[in-house]
């Protein structure tokens, strides 16, 4: 069976919001990469696949502060405000994203 092509983001890195906070120490990639990650492991069956592909066009990633951890929907638009106290980006990125979808 042939999948249909996969998903297609256009992403974004919100930089200004993170120049109030010292980020020397943290990787903002890994950070910001744990959606999308999520997406790829949830979008491997032809349907979800499909599904992911009409309703998420844009994911954007900003700092939000401590205690500030959050993964929201917006129309087409995934948006992650990054906790860099916060663990388990890969486990709550999955599950904000079942609760979105």
């Amino acid at each position: 069976m042939r999948l249909p092509p996969a998903p297609r983001l256009c992403y974004s890195v919100d930089w200004k919001s993170f120049a109030s906070v010292d980020w020397s120490e943290y990787s903002v990639a890994s950070f910001c990469a744990a959606p999308i990650q999520s997406m790829q492991w949830l979008a491997t069956g032809a349907n979800t696949r499909k599904y992911v592909k009409d309703k998420l066009k844009k994911f954007v990633c900003r700092y939000g502060g401590k205690s500030m951890r959050s993964l929201s929907f917006a129309g087409t638009t995934m948006t992650l405000n990054v906790d860099f106290e916060a663990a388990n980006y890969d486990e709550f990125a999955r599950a904000e994203i079942l609760k979105g979808f």
